[in-house]
């Protein structure tokens, strides 16, 4: 018996989906346990200071357990925000490679990078994303990182976007 017209496309599609979905279920270039550690391996409960540098230059501090806005004006914050920009030290690289001298990172946006953000002694520069994935440049040390680039807003943030919004704390 010969399938014709729409069956036969209907059933080579649907072989196709399930092909392409076991492909992807299998997670290739993905090897299996090898554990994949943070970008910062830090104390952030530790963590007393936070620098973000972003046009702006913004100091954060930790006073009686709660972080506090220190420069360019002194303020209560929104923790909230704060542990969202702590929380970029957790994520997980996509990639890691070591990092290309001086004049090649102007490709990564990293000879001007467009935020800062120094976490104790660790200082991350973020240049600009990837062309294929969109994934953010991001420099620690010697390294190159690509990172999903699901913070960017907080980095942009200015100072004021940071303050506690409640009038009575």
């Amino acid at each position: 018996m010969q399938v014709r017209g729409r069956w036969g496309v209907n059933l080579s599609l649907l072989v196709v989906v399930l092909v392409l979905g076991t492909f992807a279920l299998m997670r290739p270039g993905k090897k299996e346990g090898e554990p994949q550690s943070p970008l910062l391996n830090l104390d952030l409960k530790a963590l007393q200071s936070l620098t973000l540098e972003n046009g702006e230059h913004i100091e954060f501090e930790r006073q009686d357990g709660s972080w506090r806005l220190v420069q360019p004006f002194p303020a209560a914050v929104n923790q909230a925000r704060v542990e969202q920009l702590l929380s970029i030290a957790s994520i997980i690289p996509a990639a890691e490679y070591p990092l290309p001298d001086a004049s090649l990172r102007k490709g990564y946006g990293l000879s001007e990078p467009f935020a800062r953000l120094s976490l104790g002694e660790a200082e991350l520069e973020f240049g600009g994303t990837a062309p294929l994935d969109h994934r953010r440049y991001v420099r620690m040390a010697e390294k190159l990182y690509l990172l999903d680039d699901s913070f960017s807003h907080q980095l942009a943030s200015k100072s004021t976007a940071f303050v506690d919004k409640k009038l009575i704390p």
